[in-house]
C-alpha cells in the first residue's frame, strides 16, 4: 500500500500586448519514493502577427515503477540434498530507489512567410539525473551484506540512481498548403537532429543508444474532389545500437547499422455521402530495412535479433467504409 499527495499551482501574467509569461509548479509527497517539486516556466514574445518565439523551462520525474524497484532474479543451489543452500548470483529489490529527474529548456520559433507557408524551428537541451543503473550492494545500498533469507550469495546486484544523460537537438519544419482548382493539398517537410551522452561516473561519457542523429520527413494530403492520396517519406539516417563501437577515447561510442527510407500512402476515394473505399500502403517501396532492439552487438555472434530487427515487407490492407 502506499499513499500520494499532490498539488499544482499556475499563474500568468500579461506582461504587454507582445509578452506573455507563464509560471507554475507541482509539488508531491509520495510514502513509496519521497517528495518531487517541480517548477515550469514559459515566455512567448510576438514581436509582431506573423512571429512568435517561445523560451520553456520545466523539470518532471518519473517515479521507479514497482517491477524496477522490486525486481528479483538469480539462482541457488545445494550439494547436500536441499539441507542449505548458497547462490553466486542475485539481483534484488531496493525499495529505496528514488525517481528520476528531468530538467529540460526548448526554445520555438515559429514564423509565417505568407498565408500558405509557416515555418518553425525548434531546440532543446535536456538533462535526466538519477537514471538507474546496476550496482554492487556492498558498496552502495548496504541492504543484504551478501545474505538473502537466511542463504549465503556471494554477489548481490541492486538497482541505483546513478547515472546521468544529456540530450539535445532540434527541428525544422516546413509547412504550405496550396489550391490548384479543385485540388488541394496540405504538405509539409522536416529535418531533426539528435544527440547525447550518458555519464556514469566512470570519467567518459558514453553516446547514447536507440537513436538516429539524422532524420527528415516528407508529407502531402492532396485532395482531387473525393480522392484523397496522401504519402509519407521517412528519410532515417545510421541507427545506434547498445554495442560498443570504440571505448579507447575520452567518449565510448556506439555501434551502428544503416539507416532506410520508408514510404507509406493513404487513399481515400468516397463513393457515395455514406461510403468511401480506402487501401493504405505500408513500405510502399518494399525496403528491406531493420530497426535496433535491445542487446544487440556486431561483434557478438550470438547477439540477438539478427544484427537488426527486421521490419515487415510492403503491406497493403483495404477494405469498404459505410457511415449512418
Amino acid at each position: 500500500k502506499f499513499h500520494n499527495i499532490g498539488s499544482f499551482l499556475q499563474a500568468q501574467y500579461a506582461a504587454s500586448e507582445k509578452v506573455n509569461m507563464t509560471i507554475g509548479a507541482r509539488y508531491d509527497i509520495n510514502s513509496r519514493y519521497g517528495s518531487s517539486f517541480n517548477p515550469r516556466m514559459g515566455i512567448v514574445y510576438k514581436p509582431g502577427n506573423t512571429t512568435t518565439i517561445k523560451l520553456l523551462y520545466g523539470s518532471a520525474f518519473l517515479a521507479p515503477s514497482p517491477s524496477t524497484a522490486y525486481v528479483q532474479y538469480g539462482s541457488f543451489h545445494t550439494h547436500d540434498s536441499g539441507k542449505t543452500w548458497h547462490s553466486h548470483f542475485l539481483h534484488l529489490p531496493n525499495p529505496g530507489l528514488k525517481p528520476i529527474r528531468s530538467y529540460n529548456t526548448e526554445l520555438n520559433i515559429s514564423q509565417q512567410v505568407s498565408d500558405n507557408i509557416i515555418v518553425t524551428a525548434d531546440a532543446y537541451y535536456t538533462v535526466l539525473k538519477g537514471l538507474y543503473a546496476y550496482a554492487d550492494d556492498n558498496a552502495t545500498t548496504q541492504l543484504y551484506n551478501n545474505m538473502f533469507n537466511g542463504v549465503a550469495v556471494d554477489y548481490i546486484e541492486v538497482f541505483v540512481n546513478r547515472n546521468r544523460q544529456k540530450n539535445y537537438g532540434g527541428s525544422l519544419r516546413l509547412n504550405w498548403k496550396h489550391y490548384f482548382g479543385h485540388v488541394r493539398m496540405n504538405a509539409y517537410a522536416s529535418y531533426s537532429y539528435v544527440n547525447g551522452v550518458i555519464q556514469d561516473g566512470s570519467g567518459k561519457d558514453t553516446e547514447i543508444d536507440f537513436i538516429a542523429h539524422n532524420m527528415g520527413r516528407i508529407g502531402a494530403d492532396v485532395r482531387i474532389g473525393t480522392f484523397t492520396v496522401s504519402p509519407r517519406l521517412l528519410m532515417m539516417g545510421k541507427q545506434h545500437l547498445p554495442g560498443i563501437a570504440e571505448s579507447d577515447g575520452s567518449l565510448i561510442t556506439r555501434q551502428n547499422i544503416p539507416g532506410y527510407e520508408l514510404l507509406n500512402i493513404a487513399l481515400r476515394y468516397q463513393a457515395r455521402k455514406h461510403l468511401a473505399i480506402f487501401a493504405n500502403i505500408t513500405n510502399a517501396l518494399n525496403q528491406d530495412y531493420r530497426n535496433v532492439s535491445f542487446n544487440m552487438d556486431l561483434n557478438n555472434k550470438n547477439t540477438e535479433l539478427f544484427y537488426g530487427q527486421h521490419q515487415d515487407p510492403i503491406r497493403i490492407m483495404g477494405g469498404i467504409h459505410v457511415g449512418l
